[in-house]
């Protein structure tokens, strides 16, 4: 137990010092699980870019100085993923960076509309609450793989997300845009068809 508290609390300070690294020149928004790079448990950091301008060799430059290894980058449309690995540090830290959030072709994920607040003291990395974190979380296992992972839907529950996601149509609510509202609204209804209190989101879609 304690190995893994000491674990946690290297973890935490090394996904830290990488942040602050990409904190100097880039502008971001912790998608999910800020809590979990304070407290060290987090699986990997999902960072979206929110820079008209964003260029993933700034992410890359900014590592290279300060002597931070890139053992793996992949590129694929609007997504990079960047293993990194110190040498002072116990363990590599996997880094996902976000460019533009689509289904379908449809740019869904508004930032501007997100309660945007300050994450630690860096002054370009920011995290949105919990609510909204989680509800980012539902909707890329809704757009990437259609299966909703339990621990979300248990913070959903937690979080009184009915009330939530009927402001989500009802009130042109969140960070949903355009066309993608409707696809993403309608996958969600399919996944809670079988509860009552979700009947709401076939009168809505």
């Amino acid at each position: 137990m304690e190995n893994n508290l000491q674990t946690n609390v290297l973890r935490a300070e090394n996904a830290l010092e990488l942040l602050s690294v990409l904190d100097d020149k880039n502008k971001f928004v912790v998608l999910r699980d800020s809590q979990g790079i304070i407290d060290g448990t987090f699986r990997d950091i999902d960072l979206l870019n929110i820079q008209k301008s964003f260029k993933i060799e700034k992410v890359l430059s900014s590592l290279e100085s300060s002597n931070i290894k890139v053992f793996r980058f992949i590129k694929r449309y609007k997504y990079y993923q960047i293993i990194c690995f110190k040498e002072e540090w116990n363990k590599a830290i996997i880094l996902d960076i976000w460019s533009g959030l689509r289904i379908k072709g449809c740019l869904y994920l508004a930032y501007d509309k997100l309660p945007l607040i300050n994450f630690k003291k860096f002054k370009n990395i920011k995290k949105t609450t919990e609510e909204f974190s989680n509800f980012i979380a539902i909707t890329k296992c809704l757009t990437q793989s259609g299966s909703i992972k339990k621990k979300y839907l248990d913070k959903m529950a937690r979080n009184e997300y009915v009330t939530l996601s009927k402001n989500l149509i009802n009130e042109n609510f969140l960070f949903l845009n355009g066309k993608s509202k409707l696809i993403i609204n309608f996958l969600l209804f399919l996944k809670f068809c079988k509860k009552k209190e979700y009947y709401h989101w076939l009168f809505s879609v």
